[in-house]
């Protein structure tokens, strides 16, 4: 059976790709005239739909296999579907060997089941950007007074 790499590709920035075609909700792209023309969005926002948006960690990570969780494995017929949707969509590709980091799947129950990707080992080593509350407090008085 070949390996099916849903992690993402690692490396110290990792990029997710708003604008691409193969997104599983609508696609930003197809939208960008909105954007800019009707919606006046940023130049941050745009690079965003445009580019998509690149996340930092501290350090390389480290080698890691870990097995699906227990929702996964509860439902191993709806996580063969889904991830030959993913497949199909080209979302997810075949891989031959193993990828440096694999990371467990989940399945969330709620009105119908959805497949996840447990990111919680990769979360420890990012760089999450700083800001001030202050800022908030600020912005919160701004709407307090109707503005």
């Amino acid at each position: 059976m070949a390996l099916i790499d849903l992690s993402v590709a690692v490396s110290h920035s990792v990029r997710i790709d708003l604008a691409s075609n193969t997104s599983v909700q609508g696609n930003l792209t197809k939208s960008k005239v909105f954007w800019k023309n009707i919606l006046n969005a940023s130049d941050f926002v745009m690079s965003l739909i445009e580019s998509g948006y690149a996340v930092s960690f501290s350090h390389f990570p480290t080698s890691c296999h870990y097995s699906n969780n227990r929702s996964a494995l509860k439902h191993p017929t709806f996580v063969s579907y889904a991830i030959k949707e993913l497949l199909k969509k080209s979302c997810i590709k075949e891989c031959q060997s193993p990828p440096h980091c694999v990371n467990p799947s989940t399945v969330a129950q709620g009105k119908k089941l959805r497949l996840f990707l447990d990111l919680r080992h990769i979360n420890k080593i990012l760089v999450i950007p700083k800001f001030h509350y202050k800022e908030l407090r600020s912005l919160a008085q701004v709407f307090d007074q109707g503005y």
